[in-house]
């Protein structure tokens, strides 16, 4: 299932590059964080950043997230541009 072509049609899928190949259960790697978060994070992050996406969300009602489980174990919330196929 790919949220683009399942929730914003074609028109969308031009202006969210970043979602180009990835999907519900693919390996992501984060690539930057833009707010500030726990320096427990921030660890975690910095040993390993890869993770899988669980699922995707609309964002301020335009823009798209993943809720992403990082292979450390936590489920954190990321904004499309912060994430990349690993």
């Amino acid at each position: 299932m790919t949220l683009v072509g399942t929730l914003l049609g074609a028109s969308a899928r031009d202006s969210k590059d970043w979602l180009a190949g990835i999907n519900v259960g693919s390996k992501i790697r984060v690539t930057r964080v833009r707010d500030r978060i726990p320096a427990e994070l921030v660890t975690t992050l910095k040993a390993d950043a890869t993770g899988v996406v669980k699922e995707f969300k609309t964002v301020d009602g335009q823009g798209i997230g993943a809720l992403v489980q990082l292979n450390s174990g936590p489920t954190m919330w990321f904004f499309g541009d912060e994430i990349t196929a690993a």
